[in-house]
């Protein structure tokens, strides 16, 4: 779940460093999980987002979306 919020390129979501992380949900083939952090960009507020990945036949997760938490 970190290098998800961490790293990518096109990731606008980006942080700068995760500070906590709850697992919402999760079947052992989809799970939606929160990330708290500090934003990647300028003036660096703390963020919460909203993490759903999915596991694929190999075994590995795939984040396939990622988007604010509007609590």
């Amino acid at each position: 779940i970190k290098k998800y919020s961490t790293s990518g390129i096109f990731n606008k979501y980006k942080l700068y460093s995760l500070e906590d992380f709850n697992i919402k949900f999760s079947d052992g083939n989809i799970c939606i999980a929160e990330v708290n952090g500090i934003e990647g960009k300028s003036p660096y507020k703390t963020t919460t987002y909203n993490l759903h990945l999915v596991k694929h036949k190999s075994g590995k997760w795939k984040l396939s979306e990622i988007s604010p938490n509007n609590n």
